[in-house]
């Protein structure tokens, strides 16, 4: 073998050598790429299930107030009812009541 022909051998090996590294390399990319990929995507999935469960904990709770709305304004309407009642009374009147 001549000197020409192992200089050229070598720089083929040299050439496949970096073709390998770079497809290892590639395939690290890509490895890394699908990885960041999933994350994301776990992430994403994170998010939606979170704001889901704060809509509906936000749902429940203004259920919650309008339950405790309505029970005060009940309360509110039974006290002013009674204050009228005794209202009347006192000027020797009194609300309708129909008899069933």
């Amino acid at each position: 073998m001549s000197y020409s022909d192992r200089t050229l051998i070598q720089k083929e090996e040299e050439v496949l050598n970096n073709e390998r590294i770079l497809q290892q390399a590639s395939k690290g990319n890509l490895a890394a790429k699908w990885s960041e990929q999933l994350e994301e995507a776990s992430d994403r999935r994170r998010l939606k299930h979170m704001k889901e469960g704060i809509r509906q904990e936000m749902e429940m709770t203004n259920k919650e107030l309008l339950y405790v709305r309505r029970a005060q304004l009940k309360d509110l309407l039974e006290r002013e009812y009674i204050q009228y009642e005794q209202e009347l009374r006192d000027i020797g009147k009194a609300f309708y009541k129909e008899r069933k």
